[in-house]
């Protein structure tokens, strides 16, 4: 009997140190399993940086030399891979995000612009946007992302990197420049179905059905189709076949009575929910030479778009379209509008302009092309403007 208690003591000890040895086991294995996490944290964090650090050169060749297309070429790659590497940095918060969204704006940025210069684009390049983005690079690349990162120990240093990515995302919403300018270039035309001449004219003939359109001659602008037939113009974008503008003589009018300006209205109305297809207020209304013109221009989480306004003629007896002109809604429209955190208030606006005023905050083109943000006293042509970052009053087309 005792030989037998022995070998059941000899058991439970054995399977006692079995236990401890297979828990020593696995804390090891864990405790590897956390080094290498954070070692390939480290490794995809200074692989970004890397690439981070091309995007910032590539942007600065950029804007130094006037949009080189192997440039703009390296800012899609360089931007692509270090969107790869920031998928495998586990980043947390608003900051994370607005370091993963830089990376993407700036391939998009960069695709768009070389796409357009490989075809001749017709479209204005928006340097503000550029310098911008360069700024933003240099800032992460110099300052922000090497803070993070403990070269000494091999590792992310966590609580620097959590506070850097904070830091981030106020860089990234306040903006770098003291004179914010909104992001523009035709957003809006860059994505889709591009269309053959045939389909184009297949497309501008729906607009304007028996007009005997023909394509007119404008090589030079390849983002657009341009037709034309007796007394009238009219040009669709290559991508989706968007209505840009178009204009019919305003002598060849109906007969009858004017059908008012409430009904006028309502076919401009329809027209803007036609080929635009978003929401959009009346700015203005006038008559003259028989037609009704309208502006609108839409809003954006409670932003008066007038960068993006929207110019309707309606023919006074027939109450058909004659004058349409979008070029400004699609140059300005953008997905990637970020509100800069570093506006007036409404009331400090109102200060300037006198105690007791209403202001509306709007985007706004100022008369060299530059799209601000503003906040505006008045209406129509005795509106005043003033910069609703710097505070300046501004000459507003």
């Amino acid at each position: 009997m005792k030989n037998n208690i022995g070998r059941i003591l000899s058991l439970v000890i054995g399977l006692a140190l079995m236990t401890v040895g297979f828990s020593a086991v696995a804390a090891a294995e864990a405790g590897r399993a956390h080094r290498r996490q954070k070692a390939e944290t480290y490794g995809a964090l200074t692989d970004a940086v890397e690439y981070l650090e091309a995007v910032a050169d590539d942007l600065a060749l950029a804007v130094a030399e006037d949009l080189p297309l192997p440039a703009l070429v390296s800012l899609c790659h360089h931007a692509d891979l270090a969107s790869a590497a920031l998928e495998r940095v586990p980043l947390q918060g608003e900051g994370g995000q607005a370091l993963r969204r830089f990376a993407v704006i700036c391939g998009e940025v960069g695709s768009s612009m070389a796409d357009g210069l490989a075809r001749g684009s017709f479209h204005t390049p928006d340097y503000g946007l550029l310098i911008r983005l360069r700024d933003c690079a240099v800032e992460l690349t110099r300052e922000v992302l090497p803070a993070a990162v403990s070269s000494r120990e091999g590792k992310v240093d966590d609580a620097m990197l959590s506070g850097c990515l904070a830091r981030l995302g106020r860089l990234y919403y306040d903006g770098t420049a003291s004179d914010v300018w909104v992001p523009g270039g035709y957003a809006l035309l860059q994505k889709g179905v591009r269309l053959d001449g045939a389909a184009a004219l297949e497309a501008a003939e729906e607009i304007l059905p028996g007009a005997y359109l023909t394509p007119a001659e404008v090589p030079e602008e390849r983002d657009r189709f341009c037709f034309t037939a007796e007394n009238v113009c009219l040009t669709v974008s290559v991508v989706e076949g968007k209505l840009l503008s178009m204009i019919c003589d305003r002598r060849m009018q109906g007969e009858g009575e004017p059908i008012g300006e409430t009904a006028a209205l309502a076919a401009a109305e329809n027209a803007v929910a036609a080929y635009v297809g978003a929401a959009a207020e009346l700015i203005s209304a006038e008559m003259g030479e028989g037609c009704y013109y309208f502006t609108f221009a839409p809003r954006s989480d409670g932003l008066l778009c007038l960068s993006e306004r929207i110019t309707v003629g309606i023919e006074g007896r027939t109450g058909k379209l004659c004058v349409w002109d979008a070029e400004s809604y699609y140059r300005y429209r953008t997905p990637l509008r970020v509100m800069p955190g570093n506006l007036l208030t409404p009331e400090a606006a109102a200060e300037r302009f006198g105690a007791g005023t209403a202001v509306t905050l709007c985007t706004a083109v100022r008369a060299d092309g530059r799209e601000l943000y503003c906040y505006r006293l008045g209406e129509g042509d005795d509106a005043l403007y003033l910069n609703a970052v710097t505070g300046r009053v501004e000459e507003i087309l």
